[in-house]
């Protein structure tokens, strides 16, 4: 199998299933651009803000293409990388088998999208089953990849609507959830940080009745606290550690994380994710905020690959 795919072209191809929502022929794309930069900064103000009082809202087609352009391609990037370079998380996907892979917090696709990527460069033999659980339903994202999936793979994600921060929602899945393979959480856990009292007990059913020898991938921003969250978690719940990205502490005593840039495939196909919008980014983006021009390419990073005893 040849075939590699690259995160800006599936992103850039959800992108375009937000179009019609978005209404770009407005004759005024400045406001439309507006009220994208105004998404974004709501988003990482509750996420990466001083004193975050709410889980971010997703639920706009707006809020969902800033998330899109600025975040995806990179998360699904990163992924890639972490999955090529661990011999346990290869030792999965190179099985022949068909494991079992829960993605939490996953309705852009990022980690589905890392993953199948890696299978894909790899000619890798694995069928996994994917299931995606999220708050919010990014339909139009997952219509967008069956265009592009090579012909005759048939890598289809089973998609929950879920909100984890309510356990109506998520009793009801716990005997499929305890047949995971292996658990990805990217990017969640910060955006879940300051509803923590609700989201705990859902992580913790989760931690506790994950079967032996589970694999975890975390992944997630290294400047705030998420990953003192799931460190706390596994250190409780008998799972430990196989990778970490850091080893070492600053003068203050604070973990110091990894730095993760995007893969060189992917960094070839910028321009077709930038080509159908570069007039709004050259003339809107640019007059609002720099952080906005371009998509994230690289960051401080915290990740965790780890396993159930």
């Amino acid at each position: 199998m040849s075939t590699i795919i690259n995160a800006y072209d599936w992103v850039g191809a959800a992108m375009q299933s937000l179009d019609n929502e978005l209404h770009w022929e407005n004759p005024e794309p400045y406001k439309v651009g507006c009220q994208i930069m105004l998404a974004w900064e709501e988003y990482y103000s509750t996420v990466l803000g001083p004193t975050p009082k709410k889980s971010p809202n997703l639920s706009r087609a707006v809020a969902r293409w800033a998330y899109l352009y600025k975040y995806a391609a990179s998360h699904a990037s990163y992924i890639y990388q972490l999955v090529s370079k661990s011999a346990e998380l290869i030792d999965l996907l190179q099985s022949g088998s068909r494991p079992n892979i829960t993605c939490v917090g996953s309705g852009a696709g990022s980690d589905f999208l890392g993953i199948i990527k890696y299978i894909l460069k790899s000619a890798s033999s694995s069928d996994p089953q994917f299931l995606l659980l999220d708050r919010y339903d990014w339909g139009e994202t997952r219509l967008s990849w069956r265009t592009l999936c090579p012909k005759g793979i048939a890598f289809t994600p089973h998609f929950r609507q879920i909100d984890i921060s309510e356990e109506s929602d998520w009793a009801c899945w716990q005997e499929q959830l305890q047949n995971t393979d292996l658990f990805v959480m990217s990017y969640v856990l910060s955006e879940l940080h300051c509803i923590k009292n609700k989201a705990t007990p859902f992580l913790e059913w989760l931690f506790r009745n994950a079967r032996s020898n589970t694999l975890f991938l975390f992944l997630d921003n290294g400047s705030c606290g998420a990953y003192w969250w799931f460190d706390n978690l596994a250190n409780s719940n008998n799972v430990r550690p196989i990778s970490r990205s850091y080893q070492d502490r600053d003068e203050l005593g604070i973990l110091i994380a990894g730095q993760l840039g995007m893969d060189g495939d992917d960094n070839k196909t910028k321009s077709s994710l930038l080509k159908p919008y570069l007039s709004i980014v050259k003339n809107v983006f640019s007059d609002l905020r720099l952080d906005m021009r371009w998509p994230k390419e690289e960051s401080i990073v915290a990740y965790r690959i780890s396993i159930k005893r």
